[in-house]
């Protein structure tokens, strides 16, 4: 009876455990880095169109890329032109800049394959956003080169009035300036060469029909000081002045679109455009915003290090 026993229970934990081994279970997880595409760069290196803010720009992508586990570094170039020179010589795989500013370099470059006289003012100038993105499509594949989703932030020079004035005379835009002019014409404040540079007095006279009594010039920076003052009626100001925010500046729209656009857009290298990278460069460009750019120009201007600041927004604004 004893061994009847001992057999038995033998045979019963043998078959609970084949039982138990038959079980189906759910197939593992993929690991992340196994479901990455097999063409994943083993860098990429994003290149600043100069010190300061541009730098910030940069290495908030660059870190936006090294935070999803793809290796980048940051370069620095003197000036777009030199920017997009290193996209085309494989020195660096990844710029962002102002579209307009953009349009204006590949146009020329592609220009003087058959014209050596060219030059950006002889450039026609496309002013809507599409349409300047369609226009550049064909010379940049050419380079192997890809534009991804604009921002909306911006960064190029806009027109802007007191938010008090804004408020009181209900200026919106600048065909609502141009209605305000028929009543009393305005001061515009601007940098030097406002007269004959087209995005400036050209813009206001020929594209809105503004009513100018004449133009006060100073340095670029000291123009917002002239608004806030009320010294000007309208000032040419950059969209990233901090004084914007600080002299509580209202922007004027550009509603009929006669300026180029200067919406920030990252240009690739089709070396690196894979959809890893291009998801992390498209949610930047999703992110950020003009004002995020104020802040910015403000924090260096308080001494702060570029790429501490790109680490602090991409710690604070791209973290989930």
């Amino acid at each position: 009876m004893r061994w009847f026993a001992l057999i038995s229970f033998i045979l019963g934990v043998i078959l609970v455990g084949s039982v138990g081994c038959s079980r189906s279970e759910p197939p593992p997880t993929p690991d992340a880095e196994t479901s990455r595409s097999a063409d994943l760069p083993s860098q990429t290196t994003v290149v600043a169109t100069g010190a300061g803010l541009p730098q910030v720009v940069a290495g908030i992508n660059a870190g936006a890329l090294n935070a999803a586990g793809i290796s980048a570094t940051v370069i620095t170039r003197d000036d777009i032109p030199d920017a997009v020179a290193a996209l085309e010589r494989d020195v660096a795989d990844l710029l962002i800049a102002p579209i307009g500013r953009l349009a204006d370099v590949v146009s020329v470059n592609d220009s003087e394959s058959t014209s050596a006289s060219a030059s950006p003012t002889t450039q026609p100038e496309a002013s809507n956003l599409d349409e300047t993105l369609a226009n550049l499509d064909p010379a940049l594949s050419a380079q192997d080169l890809t534009l991804l989703a604009p921002a909306q932030a911006i960064d190029g020079l806009v027109f802007a009035v007191t938010q008090a004035r804004s408020d009181s005379e209900d200026l919106r835009s600048l065909s609502d300036l141009a209605n305000f002019s028929q009543e009393q014409m305005v001061q515009l404040g601007a940098g030097p060469g406002c007269d004959s540079r087209p995005s400036c007095l050209p813009t206001l006279v020929d594209g809105y029909a503004v009513e100018i009594a004449g133009v006060t010039e100073a340095k670029a920076d000291k123009v917002p000081a002239l608004v806030g003052d009320r010294r000007v009626t309208v000032g040419q100001v950059q969209s990233t002045d901090p004084d914007i925010d600080g002299l509580r500046l209202a922007v004027l729209q550009d509603d009929r679109i006669v300026s180029a656009p200067q919406n920030l857009v990252p240009l690739i290298s089709d070396s690196v455009n894979v959809p890893e990278v291009a998801d992390v460069i498209n949610q930047v460009q999703e992110a950020i915003t003009t004002e995020d750019l104020r802040d910015f120009t403000a924090a260096l201007e308080r001494g702060n290090d570029p790429y501490q600041v790109a680490d602090s927004w991409v710690t604070t604004r791209l973290s989930s």
